[in-house]
């Protein structure tokens, strides 16, 4: 079937249509921050740990992410900006962790929002020793800047 030429406010509407979704996909991957020598290239860091101090960063993981399911991370991402006054309009993406032993554990993720990585939060999620039959929760979140 031959079809001829689409009438002019289709086609304009076609055309900004085209453009929207042109700029959602730009704007749909959030970017991370290199937080450690080695991350570009998807290499583990290979800094020296202090005792009692936190890990060196890590990339996320299965565990991680669970650890974000379960203390509900995103969502609390999403309710501090918008008491900050930001808008979220990509979904957050965690970077990386460090992790430090205390009664039980203490998760520092990085999360990135944003298609620049020179912007990212910090959220810190407390896992509570598995006796205690607590879930985990966030206890803190800041806006970092690279």
């Amino acid at each position: 079937m031959v079809m001829g030429p689409l009438p002019r406010h289709i086609g304009s509407r076609l055309a900004l249509a085209g453009l929207a979704l042109g700029f959602l996909a730009s704007r749909a991957a959030a970017a991370c921050p290199v937080h450690y020598p080695g991350a570009a290239a998807g290499g583990q860091p290979t800094l020296r740990k202090l005792v009692g101090g936190s890990s060196a960063p890590q990339l996320p993981d299965d565990s991680v992410r669970q650890l974000l399911v379960e203390a509900d991370a995103t969502n609390e991402l999403f309710k501090y900006c918008e008491g900050q006054g930001y808008s979220l309009f990509v979904a957050a993406q965690p970077c990386s962790y460090t992790t430090q032993v205390v009664a039980g554990m203490i998760y520092t993720v990085s999360m990135s929002t944003e298609p620049d990585p020179g912007t990212y939060y910090e959220i810190k999620i407390f896992k509570p020793l598995p006796h205690l039959e607590q879930k985990a929760r966030v206890t803190e979140i800041r806006m970092a800047q690279r």
